[in-house]
């Protein structure tokens, strides 16, 4: 402050700095803040993703074992609850929440006892198409690194299920 200033206009200056200043941090961190909760969304449904590709793949080969228990949901269900907004930014949103009502429509069918080969065909079908969202990186590039871990590759699943159909 310049020499012979009165001790108002200094505390104004300070005043509406400081005023200035925690706008744009506050403005920030609610960016950042929906960042990571982005990422966060995206990882967790990646694995519950990741999950329902081994469990129509146990299902195909043993089919005693309930689609009930193996079809998950959960993960999708909550965020959908408690971040929408977040999820509605996510890349590819449209097609997750496509295969989600899918995996909820045959889970309803398993309880009726109504659930058939063809409810897992379609199943498989669902996350062919997620697949296909990931190679034409459709999808934020943190669910690409956790798809294209080994032990989720769509690719294996269809190689070792020949009976698939393009």
């Amino acid at each position: 402050m310049p020499p012979g200033m009165s001790e108002f206009p200094k505390t104004l200056i300070a005043v509406a700095t400081g005023v200035i200043i925690g706008l744009v941090v506050q403005s920030l961190n609610g960016m950042f803040m929906d960042w990571i909760s982005r990422r966060r969304i995206i990882r967790s449904l990646a694995e519950e993703i990741n999950s329902n590709a081994w469990g129509v793949r146990i299902y195909e080969v043993n089919d005693s074992v309930s689609p009930l228990e193996l079809l998950k949901s959960e993960r999708f269900e909550h965020y959908y609850a408690i971040k929408r907004e977040v999820m509605f930014e996510v890349k590819g949103f449209e097609e997750i929440r496509n295969f989600y009502e899918l995996v909820a429509e045959k889970k309803r069918k398993a309880k009726t006892g109504q659930y058939t080969a063809e409810d897992t065909a379609e199943v498989r079908r669902g996350l062919m198409d997620l697949d296909v969202l990931f190679k034409t990186n459709d999808l934020p590039k943190q669910l690409q690194k956790v798809l294209h871990k080994p032990r989720c590759s769509f690719d294996r699943l269809i190689r070792e299920n020949p009976s698939h159909e393009n």
